[in-house]
């Protein structure tokens, strides 16, 4: 009996205990007032494949968002069936095409690789390499990114290696070999190819903002980026807003994880409405639903409040296709606006 007391009495300290720290730990993340961040870098994500989905020139989309917004940094996927569209058949000459435009306006590029890329279907893995073992296709995978950093290691407008995107966010989607220890060795694959160059340039991965702990390559990459999404759509069509997220919350994350991750900064910042079915036939109404031209000045708003100084936006293509195919320059106007205000 004096035992079953004493172990009752313990049970109870470590709950106090416990609910003590976790009511800490909730107050650093949510309670707190912002300050906003001057001279942030705005850069973007450039994808092929999505900007001829939308029907748009690709070169011509990029270049335009470089000229005009004086955007500085840009992230291009090194998409897979790209790269080698069947077995052996390597061609990168299209991602030398737009790292070419980069360097032209005086930009930067982070180029990512790896069978998890930026934009729907996530996985971006070759059909012939999906026939394939699971073991054949890991195999393949190596050689294919091996050949894209060795082609453009030295291209001037490359200020960045990305390897896999958010491959850890697996409740959204996984794609067939990727897991944590192949990821583990693709980045410390490219890591070591990197060193061989006389100004090594850091190796990122990216997760996201709030549903992972950003803890598991943090140890291999040089670099965590991370994605904020303020308005979100589900399958079933209901809208739920991330209105409870305040914008200190992700730097005190990285504050909190500072011991083991080196630096963070924002890789994919909504900009662009969340479409569950083909965003080309959404309505007015329902793009308002997710993004309306009044939440680019919110977003904004928000994102500057968030503490970091490079800042990485979602919807590129998009504001291009609004503007150069459905006749509505509004979004355009109003994000170019607000990054040349930022500068």
């Amino acid at each position: 009996i004096v035992f079953m007391k004493r172990f009752s009495l313990w049970r109870y300290r470590f709950l106090c205990v416990f609910i003590f720290t976790l009511g800490l730990l909730l107050a650093f993340l949510f309670i707190g007032w912002p300050k906003t961040t001057k001279h942030i870098t705005y850069g973007i994500t450039w994808s092929i494949p999505y900007a001829q989905f939308l029907g748009v020139d690709s070169q011509d989309g990029l270049s335009a968002v470089l000229t005009e917004m004086n955007i500085k940094h840009v992230r291009l996927p090194a998409y897979w069936p790209l790269v080698e569209p069947s077995p052996d058949l390597l061609q990168t000459a299209w991602l030398k095409a737009q790292l070419d435009i980069v360097e032209k306006n005086g930009a930067k590029a982070t180029v990512v690789l790896g069978a998890r890329q930026p934009r729907w279907p996530e996985c971006w893995i070759p059909d012939w390499a999906l026939a394939r073992t699971e073991q054949e296709q890991k195999d393949a995978q190596l050689v294919y990114i091996d050949h894209v950093f060795e082609t453009l290691k030295d291209h001037p407008a490359i200020s960045a290696s990305q390897i896999e995107n958010e491959a850890n966010l697996r409740s959204f989607m996984k794609c067939r070999g990727n897991d944590n220890a192949f990821v583990k060795q693709e980045i410390d694959r490219i890591r070591a190819m990197e060193q061989s160059r006389p100004n090594p340039r850091p190796i990122v991965t990216t997760e996201s903002g709030e549903l992972t702990s950003w803890l598991t390559f943090a140890m291999n990459a040089d670099q965590i980026g991370f994605s904020v999404y303020r308005v979100v759509r589900q399958p079933s069509g209901w809208v739920f807003r991330y209105t409870l997220v305040p914008p200190w919350f992700y730097g005190r994350k990285a504050a909190l994880l500072s011991p083991f991750i080196k630096k963070t900064y924002v890789s994919e910042f909504q900009m662009e409405p969340w479409a569950t079915t083909d965003i080309r036939e959404a309505t007015p109404q329902e793009n308002n639903e997710t993004f309306s031209v009044k939440d680019v000045d919110a977003h904004f708003d928000y994102a500057e409040k968030m503490g970091y100084q490079q800042i990485d936006l979602w919807g590129a293509e998009w504001w291009y296709w609004m503007k150069t195919q459905k006749g509505n320059a509004d979004y355009w106007n109003a994000i170019k606006e607000r990054v040349n205000l930022a500068q």
